[in-house]
């Protein structure tokens, strides 16, 4: 399913995923990430509870121990390795989790799940896009992979646009 991606090559993907396909195609990126190349990362999460994300990965073979997730829906959780934001959607309490938690050497890959879901949390197109800029400048400093996943929808073309400029213009 993801012949012409390979997440070896690039340090920064945008992944605009067909909506059927969209689940089937997460998971054969994490079962890479985790399962084949063996690393751990941050998984954030904004259109999914992380105790249902767990279940559903397991489910597919996924370890969630290679994970700890940055939980932008639920309000709390007793999972080990997960951290909540108070408030759903805020881009300012992911970034503040994500600096806390994302120390050099600690993980190999952040993934965003997903571009569309920030705009559900009244963020506007240039919030979002400030928000995506964060995270590849954070990707590059942690020396870390960045996997943003898009569902593939004509309301969001120029966003993705706006962003596939700027991951274009950070692996010059």
């Amino acid at each position: 399913m993801i012949k012409k991606m390979n997440l070896l090559k690039k340090d920064i993907s945008l992944i605009a995923i067909n909506q059927d396909d969209y689940e089937a195609t997460r998971n054969e990126i994490l079962d890479k990430l985790t399962n084949k190349m063996a690393i751990k990362g941050i998984y954030i999460t904004l259109n999914k509870k992380s105790s249902e994300l767990v279940i559903e990965l397991q489910n597919n073979g996924i370890n969630p121990d290679n994970l700890f997730f940055i939980d932008a829906i639920s309000a709390k959780t007793s999972l080990k390795n997960v951290e909540t934001t108070t408030t759903k959607g805020s881009l300012t309490e992911l970034s503040i989790i994500l600096t806390k938690v994302a120390t050099p050497g600690t993980y190999d890959f952040i993934m965003l799940d997903s571009i569309n879901s920030l705009l559900n949390y009244d963020n506007n197109d240039k919030e979002v896009v400030q928000f995506v800029k964060f995270l590849i400048n954070k990707a590059k400093y942690l020396f870390v992979k960045g996997v943003f996943l898009s569902i593939d929808n004509p309301s969001v073309n120029n966003l993705l646009k706006t962003i596939s400029i700027e991951i274009n213009s950070s692996q010059l």
